[in-house]
């Protein structure tokens, strides 16, 4: 039996679609389609029912499963950046810190140039919020010696999937008296 797909609007199946197995997909006259046709190979292969043509040819859900399987892998990807991010921040804090506590007992004449770097230090490392970190600071050598200040701070990530790290941040300057 030869139909025009043009004629045959009236058909359609249970979902409200026109039925393929009625028509072709182009337009012209076509032969009622063989259902052996739309078997898929792999099926005949294991011998598995086929399953319906809709189930086959629409396969929904499928962007929610993808969804699912890369979302974990992406959740952990942005939560270690943050984590670098806040590591590498803490990192620039220090060395800011002991680059201050160097220079502050580097320049003082007074003698107590190791107080006052130890204690210039840990005020910036309290002032950005780095509590439980510690400058130390050491004269090496007589006049014009070196000083070396160490800043050390415990790291702690936020979520438990790595353990703490000690971060530390050494500058040497050359004293100026």
């Amino acid at each position: 039996m030869k139909t025009f797909l043009h004629d045959r609007h009236d058909q359609v199946n249970d979902h409200g679609d026109p039925d393929l197995r009625l028509h072709g997909v182009g337009r012209g006259p076509v032969e009622r389609l063989d259902p052996q046709m739309l078997l898929d190979p792999f099926e005949e292969q294991f011998d598995l029912p086929p399953l319906p043509i809709r189930v086959r040819d629409h396969p929904r859900g499928q962007g929610l499963v993808e969804f699912a399987l890369a979302l974990p892998l992406l959740l952990i990807l942005m939560v270690g950046i943050m984590e670098f991010s806040r590591a590498w921040m803490t990192k620039n804090i220090l060395t800011g810190a002991a680059r201050e506590a160097a220079r502050v007992a580097a320049v003082d004449s007074t003698g107590g140039g190791e107080a006052a770097g130890e204690a210039r230090g840990n005020a910036m490392l309290s002032s950005a919020g780095l509590t439980g970190g510690a400058v130390d600071v050491q004269f090496g050598g007589g006049a014009y010696g070196t000083v070396t200040a160490i800043a050390s701070y415990d790291f702690q990530f936020i979520v438990p999937l790595w353990s703490s790290s000690t971060l530390t941040s050494t500058t040497t300057m050359r004293r100026e008296y």
